[in-house]
């Protein structure tokens, strides 16, 4: 059988699904042993790098426990290259084929009668997680060392003219000297040369005034008196020319600080934080199929039953959830039946299966002695506003026989539900590698809220058909749902489910195996999606696969499929 090229990718799903200890169906490989290893292979330590690119995994039929055990080899010998048993000499084919000697121990040899087996692929990698918030600011980093000096810029360009200066102040006017005495008049001689300066005499009294005389010529400069006291302020006279530009003065001491400018453009943006921490896991749905009593539920599994689907409030066993709503919440209600489909083209019918032999009766086991008498209970109900443990719901005290009193309060009531809708298989159909639908495995959900979330779970089953002894098939199960074409976008289909099942034939005996996995879908509001179920064939030996069935013709295959909306 060839390898397929999806191969990788459903192991990586397989890997995720054996972490989270979800058990598959019991009639899901074909590959345990009827021979208790009695834990052999349990304590031993398996290698630390695996050459052949698989890691082999042995896990748990009820729990799905995971445990490593040893690669394929030969008992007693060194034959990393041994062909292993059917269908596992299908996969990771090493180069130049495998060896003549059949593997004998390690693999599925390893296993338990309570475990299955599988490989997982070394090579997967799982998809990047979503981005983490921003880291919070570091710290600023040391100032670095001075630079070295710069070099001397060239000579910057002649600066404008300044404005013309202010007129200096005037200067002290000198002191008046002392006045001379007038001396006689003469008489009026000729112009003689002009004598040098004479001293100052002293001043004479004060004679009788004389006819003004005629102006005499100017006589030379005086010696320049001694300075005398300030003189009044004299009036500003006109303004002079400009003077040259005076020295730089020294810096003057710092200003007061001035007002605050207007903020200035945004820096750069900062390098992006370290990616932070995964944030922790929610709380989320498990979907356990139809409700049994033997089985044991945990708080928020998920079961079906006529048609509704129900959330467990806590955990029980074989309380059914359709009579009691203190175990279980009503989680979708069943939907009216729709039309009645177009009757399907009838199949072609199977060969008959071998008849098995009859079984050896058992022997009447004994009578169980009579149990004691029970002490009987008295019921008594707790209103609201009751001071108590039921305070803010009430419920009911139960006291039994022996007075010992248990206090049972009412739930809170949860938040209104968007809808959903169910949609179940009538009819089977035969796959021999084609992608196709299964059958009335459709549903249309119409998304009223933007806070909404949808609930898509889908089981059903396939099987071999074929009775023939060692025959096999392997089929993908997907989950679609149909996007409606936008303003803006076409029409698209988006894959949001994958499940891989493998049906093998034993001791003559029709194979067969059962899927079931859920998923949350988050999708805009306003627009009606649907939701769809298709399958495939993708590996054999000679025969087709029988997909889903009808509540007459192999019921045990029937596929559903669930679509429940709820607030976020």
């Amino acid at each position: 059988m060839s390898r397929l090229s999806s191969s990788r990718r459903d192991r990586f799903f397989l890997s995720l699904a054996l972490a989270a200890c979800v058990a598959l169906p019991s009639q899901a490989s074909g590959s345990d042993k009827d021979d208790d290893k009695k834990g052999q292979g349990a304590n031993s330590r398996p290698p630390s790098v695996f050459t052949s690119g698989i890691i082999p995994i042995c896990y748990g039929k009820v729990n799905g426990e995971p445990r490593l055990v040893r690669p394929w080899n030969v008992e007693n010998r060194s034959v990393p290259t041994c062909r292993p048993p059917a269908p596992w000499d299908g996969f990771d084919v090493p180069e130049g084929g495998w060896a003549a000697a059949r593997c004998t121990t390690g693999g599925s040899f390893e296993c338990r009668r309570d475990e299955y087996y599988t490989e997982l692929d070394t090579a997967v990698v799982g998809p990047t997680g979503p981005q983490g918030p921003a880291g919070p600011q570091g710290p600023a980093g040391i100032a670095g060392p001075q630079g070295p000096q710069g070099v001397q810029g060239s000579k910057g360009d002649k600066g404008e003219k300044g404005e013309k200066g202010l007129t200096g102040a005037t200067g002290p006017q000198g002191a008046t000297g002392p006045q001379g005495s007038t001396g006689p008049k003469g008489d009026t001689g000729p112009q003689g040369a002009l004598g040098p300066q004479g001293p100052a005499g002293p001043q004479g009294a004060s004679g009788t005034p004389g006819a003004v005389g005629p102006v005499g010529p100017q006589g030379l400069p005086g010696v320049q008196g001694p300075k005398g006291d300030p003189g009044a302020a004299g009036v500003a006279g006109p303004i002079g020319p400009e003077g040259p530009a005076g020295a730089t003065g020294p810096i003057g001491p710092t200003g007061a600080t001035g007002d605050t400018g207007a903020t200035g453009p945004m820096g750069p943006a900062g390098e992006t934080g370290a990616i932070g921490p995964a944030g922790p896991q929610g709380e989320g749905f498990t979907f356990r199929g139809v409700w049994e009593a033997t089985t044991a539920y945990q708080r928020n599994d998920v079961v079906t039953g006529s048609g509704s689907a129900y959330i467990a409030r806590n955990e029980s066993v074989g309380i059914d959830p359709r009579t009691n709503d203190g175990a279980w919440a009503l989680l979708a209600s069943r939907g009216e039946a729709g039309p009645a489909g177009a009757n399907g083209a009838d199949g072609a019918n199977g060969r008959d299966g071998v008849n098995g032999r009859d079984g050896v009766n058992g022997t009447n086991g004994l009578n169980g002695t009579n149990g004691t008498n029970g002490l009987g209970a008295v019921v008594v109900s707790i209103a609201p506003g009751t001071p108590g443990p039921c305070a803010t719901t009430g419920g009911a005290q139960v006291i039994g026989g022996d007075g010992f009193a248990v206090s049972v309060c009412n739930g809170l009531s949860g938040t209104t539900g968007q809808g959903g809708g169910m949609a179940m298989s009538n009819s089977s159909v035969l796959n021999g590698g084609t992608l196709a639908p299964v059958p009335d495995l459709a549903l249309g959900v119409y998304v009223s809220s933007a806070n909404a979330a949808a609930i898509v779970s889908t089981d059903g089953g396939i099987a071999v058909n074929s009775a023939v002894a060692n025959q096999y098939v392997f089929v993908d199960i997907f989950l679609n749902v149909d996007i409606p074409a936008t303003q803006t976008s076409p029409a698209t289909t988006k894959q949001i489910g994958r499940r891989r099942l493998f049906a093998g034939n034993l001791l003559g005996q029709q194979g067969f195996a059962n899927w079931a996995f859920s998923v949350m879908d988050v999708e805009p509001a306003g627009v009606t999606y649907t939701y769809r179920v298709t399958a495939q064939l993708v590996g054999n030996n000679g025969s087709a696969a029988i997909i889903s069935g009808s509540p007459t013709n192999a019921p045990w295959l029937r596929g559903t499929l669930t679509a429940v909306l709820i607030n976020r």
